[in-house]
């Protein structure tokens, strides 16, 4: 939301990638805590700025974006997108750890 709707510049927007490109980083000093309250702040963004704008708003230019700005929504409909690819992921991963499969 930062980087990509409201454009914000950010030092490194992608600084939790492996500069490899396999994968994120987690650094050493992240916790469960950590971690849990950095989603936390960002789900706490991500809200503030939906609440603050209509689906129809287009993203503001210079952060992710250059050109052709997509709408909160289609912002929106990516991000589950890829929430669920990732949740299928873990899915698989759970499966092959004792395979149980579920429903």
């Amino acid at each position: 939301m930062q980087w990509g709707f409201e454009a914000e510049q950010m030092p490194d927007p992608r600084g939790d990638e492996d500069p490899n490109g396999t994968g994120w980083i987690v650094m050493p000093e992240d916790t469960v805590a950590s971690l849990s309250a950095r989603l936390a702040a960002i789900a706490a963004r991500t809200e503030s700025a939906a609440r603050n704008a209509e689906l129809t708003d287009r993203a503001k230019l210079g952060g992710r974006f250059s050109t052709d700005p997509p709408t909160l929504g289609w912002i929106f409909a990516h991000v589950l997108q890829e929430y669920a690819r990732h949740v299928g992921h873990l899915d698989v991963v759970r499966e092959l750890i004792d395979g149980s499969v579920g429903e």
